[in-house]
């Protein structure tokens, strides 16, 4: 299942995976919401957090998965930079769990 996440940022395409993922999942829940982020900007981020349900994704979802993020391929933010959070329970929000960390094999322009 695959559940949008509220409360981020605008051009932020979030959502949590839970239990089974489906290629229903995909074209009923995320691929929907990704078009829409698409109409209205033309660089969108994602953010796919794994659930603690978490148990895997069906064959289709993978496909879907997949063809999704090359559909749009140029149009994916271009942050090469990750952060890792954690789900802090008692404030019921992301924090980071250390900054953000650069790939050193992908050089960004700024010398990092």
């Amino acid at each position: 299942m695959i559940e949008m996440l509220e409360d981020f940022p605008e051009g932020v395409v979030a959502a949590v995976a839970k239990g089974r993922v489906t290629r229903a999942d995909y074209d009923q829940i995320l691929i929907p919401a990704v078009e829409a982020a698409f109409r209205h900007r033309q660089k969108v981020r994602c953010y796919y957090e794994l659930g603690r349900e978490f148990s895997g994704m069906d064959a289709g979802a993978v496909w879907e998965d997949f063809r999704v993020g090359f559909t749009h391929l140029s149009g994916w933010g271009a942050d090469r930079r990750r952060d890792r959070c954690r789900l802090d329970p008692a404030r019921n929000q992301r924090v980071p769990v250390s900054g953000p960390r650069r790939n050193p094999d992908f050089p960004d322009k700024r010398g990092g």
